[in-house]
């Protein structure tokens, strides 16, 4: 499992790089309505004097109905939300592509379903169940980009992998192939947009937010935790086993025992977020103990030694 990973990153890194600016939707003339950004300052190749492989770095207010154009290309396998705000209330996206063309990667994926929600309650159940699996279970990728406002290029680099990964036709390139195959990508494409708005590392409140993540003082930060843990919840598991029902192979997508075990374990995961939502903590908060090593249990030895 461990080498697979490895090697789905790799690879994806190597098709995102082989990826020709010329080729992404994130190129000019740009959707939205406009508004100032430092993006537009940089060289972009139209003039003798720019670098060699300088190129047109997407300005903030394009990114949302960029993404938004990919996801209509998309026949389903990416899905779009908005997932928070930076300081100055800019949206942060959230996108995961989650390709369920086969029957293999509709099981894989459910196998998935089962692990994530269990192991928010028994992970040690959780690894033995993943061990058990093997290589049939789909493996959540995260990927963010833009952390630091003035380094552009991950957001662009982001956008044009998404693009490649959501919109290129099943059976065309092996690679991308493989990799939705076992894997769920999971994006954060933009961390800091008042950043890259404002050219500057840090976002709207001068807070460099690479080093927020043990605090979480700042609304991206935050925002960004919640979406890791989250996001590779979504995709479209539902629908499928509708589609799969309409063509009369709901069983042979997804056997038995796996709807099964996907019906026990799904109401377990909604019951932690509604208990999260109720202790009026924001999504990712490093207080909720079901989620961080320990949990709950360590605290209650903790207040024990104390008292003793």
């Amino acid at each position: 499992m461990a080498r697979r990973l490895r090697w789905a990153i790799l690879l994806s890194l190597l098709v995102a790089a082989l990826v020709p600016a010329g080729a992404s939707a994130a190129a000019p003339p740009w959707c939205g309505t406009p508004e100032t950004d430092a993006a537009a300052n940089l060289p972009d190749g139209s003039q003798p004097t720019h670098p060699v492989g300088s190129f047109p770095h997407i300005p903030y207010y394009a990114i949302g109905c960029t993404l938004r154009d990919i996801e209509s290309r998309s026949d389903g396998r990416m899905r779009l939300q908005v997932i928070g705000k930076s300081a100055t209330g800019r949206d942060m996206y959230g996108v995961v592509i989650n390709r369920l063309e086969t029957r293999q990667e509709k099981r894989d994926y459910v196998s998935w379903l089962g692990v994530r929600a269990l192991m928010l309650r028994e992970p040690i159940a959780a690894q033995k169940l993943l061990r058990r699996l093997g290589d049939d279970v789909k493996v959540p990728v995260f990927i963010q980009g833009g952390i630091h406002g003035n380094e552009y290029e991950g957001v662009d680099a982001a956008i044009d992998t998404i693009e490649k990964f959501a919109t290129t036709p099943y059976g065309t390139d092996p690679k991308i192939d493989a990799i939705l195959s076992h894997t769920i990508l999971v994006f954060n494409p933009i961390q800091n947009p008042d950043g890259r708005v404002a050219g500057t590392r840090q976002n709207g409140n001068g807070f460099d937010l690479n080093r927020d993540y043990m605090t979480q003082s700042q609304s991206e930060v935050i925002a960004s935790i919640g979406w890791m843990k989250a996001g590779a919840r979504h995709g479209r598991h539902a629908r499928l086993r509708d589609a799969d029902a309409d063509r009369g192979d709901d069983q042979a997508a997804q056997p038995e025992h796996r709807v099964r075990q996907l019906a026990q374990v799904e109401p377990a995961a909604d019951r932690l977020q509604r208990g999260r939502a109720e202790r009026g903590r924001p999504a990712g908060h490093a207080a909720d103990q079901r989620l961080v090593p320990g949990g709950r249990r360590a605290d209650a030895r903790r207040r024990a030694v104390r008292r003793r």
